[in-house]
């Protein structure tokens, strides 16, 4: 039977040391671990069934998430920049970006996490809360009025930990989320570039 042979990653001394960071935290996401440890093994030349096979998962997996480390001006599987955008790149493997944000925060680059949540409930309790007496806790009503539904799209600042330009309306459309993006872009003119980590 033929070996697959794929082509071999050549990863810096840098990038093996972030890779190998994230998979010793134990607060690290799994599938972010995972995901490290995938391209760790390719660079040591296996190929997708050897990783499949030693990680136990499914080969396909380990095909995508091999693929997903690139360099330079091509889009390469789930590791993509895309220059034709530059300034703002665009990389769905984001760990290492969550790792450097402070150092390349020091030379101009901003890094930014973006989530949202819709449906959130406006309510307001039908009655105030009972206060707290001795020997008895506080108490909350537990009836209340519905004020519709809100949604949030928020901002964090990875290096800062601060919320930018975060954005709260009646619902969330394609228009909302680039109106978003372009008022985050604006808060910072002196930017020189931004990393946007979303899902």
């Amino acid at each position: 039977m033929t070996r697959l042979t794929p082509k071999i990653l050549n990863l810096s001394d840098g990038e093996r040391d972030q890779l190998q960071q994230l998979i010793n935290r134990h607060n690290t996401p799994q599938q972010i671990a995972l995901r490290a440890k995938i391209i760790l093994m390719a660079s040591e030349g296996q190929n997708h069934r050897e990783i499949a096979w030693n990680l136990d998962m499914n080969r396909q997996m380990a095909r995508l998430s091999r693929r997903g480390r690139g360099k330079g001006k091509k889009r390469v599987g789930l590791w993509a920049t895309c220059s034709s955008l530059s300034p703002f790149s665009f990389n769905l493997f984001p760990s290492c970006l969550y790792i450097t944000a402070i150092e390349r925060a020091q030379n101009g680059e901003r890094t930014i996490s973006i989530d949202e949540m819709t449906g959130i409930q406006a309510t307001e309790r039908l009655e105030k809360d009972l206060p707290m007496r001795p020997g008895k806790v506080e108490r909350r009503e537990f009836e209340y009025i519905r004020h519709g539904t809100q949604t949030l799209i928020a901002n964090i600042d990875v290096a800062t930990g601060k919320i930018v330009e975060p954005t709260c309306g009646d619902f969330r459309t394609e228009v909302d989320f680039a109106l978003h993006i372009r008022r985050t872009i604006q808060a910072d003119p002196n930017a020189k570039k931004w990393d946007l980590i979303m899902d």
